[in-house]
């Protein structure tokens, strides 16, 4: 019997209008204004502004942790070198995919 190896699909849920509450919604309003100055400069610039942004926010907020949770020391942090298994990839990509259009403040 062949074992099935495949890693699924992953589909993050909607981030319906007010999704980002408390710190993250404090962490992200505090990098607005550099977004925004990294905007006006350009396409580029403000996607690398936001991918140093999320970056960030993965680093405070474990891509594995709810939405509606707050992290506390108990809250697993992956580093960005951190060796995943494709599992997680897969659930830390979908993740990423939908934050990076998401509406934060609206």
């Amino acid at each position: 019997m062949a074992s099935n190896s495949a890693v699924p699909t992953f589909t993050a849920p909607q981030l319906r209008r007010g999704w980002c509450k408390g710190s993250r919604l404090e962490f992200l309003q505090s990098h607005m204004s550099s977004y925004e100055e990294a905007r006006r400069k350009g396409r580029a610039q403000a996607k690398e502004r936001s991918d140093a942004i999320f970056v960030e926010f993965c680093k405070r907020y474990p891509y594995d942790l709810p939405l509606d949770k707050e992290p506390d020391s108990t809250d697993v942090h992956h580093s960005s070198d951190a060796v995943l298994t494709p599992y997680e990839e897969g659930r830390k990509a979908a993740l990423l995919e939908r934050l990076s259009t998401a509406r934060i403040l609206l």
